[in-house]
């Protein structure tokens, strides 16, 4: 499962919004909002495409490394 957090704090600290991040995968303003409320979830194709917007890797955002 991705962890939003993760997301969340490395958008921050890029100075990128979770509206461009939505933009760019083309989902609505929330998407990642109802994903971290459970309301909906994220393909792994989504994942990458967010690593790729982030700078970091797929693995980072799935917990599966620290780095």
């Amino acid at each position: 499962m991705v962890n939003i957090s993760k997301i969340k704090t490395l958008a921050k600290s890029k100075g990128i919004t979770q509206v461009y991040i939505c933009s760019e995968l083309g989902v609505k303003g929330s998407y990642l909002t109802d994903v971290a409320n459970g309301k909906n979830s994220m393909s792994e194709e989504r994942v990458y495409r967010t690593a790729q917007i982030l700078g970091t890797s797929f693995e980072y955002l799935m917990d599966i490394t620290d780095d």
